[in-house]
């Protein structure tokens, strides 16, 4: 069978840095992006919150960042081969042509080569992520339970995993993550078709590296750990804030962040068998936003944590009162 393969000449990434940046390759491509740094809407989506940013990482190369979407985080590369449906060297030879360094090469037509490459693109595989899991530890006590008294064996009942490595596989290659006591890692398990799939957290981390996900939006958390029957549910925005309203002894759930928007097939399953919904959002302009969002669509009630205890959410409100106020004052709120 007739190959682009055959016809494009050998170009790698050292070739392209001969002729262009990765902050060129970002200016080309990505659409919405103006100036490193500065938040922009993501093109991916019908974004309505400007939570995307390229910045400068540590070893100075430039990353994609969607803060809205945790699993769209890309370098210059990997974003044309998201962007396109690319493989990897699909995305080395159109940005190759199209900063013509092809053309010096050889002198077949950019676009004959273009036409090529799309009539035998390869489907994106989704991103794979796999676990070793450790032992808990001191370092683990200390996060959890002595700031927000969560038990290892709360840990354990929502599908939270201490892990050792976590093992990142794109198209593009592998990229290893080695837990340590001064960055540790966990992994939030869900199953999908029968399959696992993980949401990795790394609490002590940077805020743009914390978070790794290769699942849907269709995985709520703390979905399987919710009673068949309840007099009230509450939606939070994250599992760690699902497990302290469960601490505090009231079931909860979490989609996957405010900006994601409860579906009506949930939403009746859930009305069915919860009594009462209440969102309890961050006390921040975006979460107050998203709240007021789901509240107008369903009808729902919402609460927040009163700014005068300096605490956005439930589990900064255990940290700095500890869990017998913290439960006193969500009592409060839901009367």
């Amino acid at each position: 069978m007739f190959s682009a393969n055959n016809i494009i000449p050998d170009v790698d990434v050292k070739d392209i840095f001969e002729v262009c940046s990765e902050y060129d390759i970002f200016k080309k491509y990505c659409t919405n992006f103006e100036e490193i740094g500065k938040p922009f809407l993501s093109e991916f989506y019908n974004d309505t919150k400007a939570d995307c940013r390229i910045f400068q990482t540590k070893d100075n190369s430039l990353l994609y960042k969607d803060f809205g979407e945790p699993e769209h985080c890309f370098n210059c590369f990997t974003y044309v081969m998201h962007k396109y449906n690319y493989t990897f060297k699909e995305a080395l030879n159109v940005i190759s042509i199209d900063f013509g360094i092809i053309k010096s090469k050889t002198s077949i037509s950019p676009n004959f080569i273009i036409g090529i490459e799309k009539t035998h693109k390869k489907p994106k595989t989704k991103p794979v992520i796999s676990i070793v899991s450790r032992q808990w530890n001191l370092t683990d006590y200390k996060y959890w339970f002595k700031q927000y008294g969560i038990t290892f064996e709360w840990l354990d009942s929502y599908d939270v995993i201490p892990c050792e490595y976590v093992y990142l596989t794109k198209d593009s290659g592998t990229i290893a993550y080695k837990n340590n006591n001064n960055n540790p890692i966990y992994a939030y398990r869900f199953q999908i078709d029968g399959k696992y799939v993980y949401k990795i957290y790394r609490p002590l981390a940077e805020k743009k590296d914390k978070w790794l996900f290769n699942g849907t939006a269709d995985c709520i958390e703390g979905f399987d750990q919710l009673p068949l029957f309840d007099d009230l549910l509450i939606i939070t925005k994250s599992l760690k804030d699902v497990i302290c309203c469960r601490l505090l002894g009231y079931s909860a759930i979490s989609l996957q962040g405010e900006s994601n928007k409860l579906k009506n097939e949930l939403f009746n399953k859930l009305s069915k068998r919860f009594d009462k919904i209440v969102i309890f959002y961050d006390n921040d302009d975006a979460g107050i936003k998203a709240s007021q969002n789901l509240c107008e669509m369903y009808n729902l009630k919402s609460i927040i944590i009163p700014k005068k205890y300096d605490a956005k959410d439930i589990s900064e409100l255990i940290k700095k009162v500890g869990v017998e106020e913290s439960k006193q004052i969500l009592e409060n709120l839901l009367k």
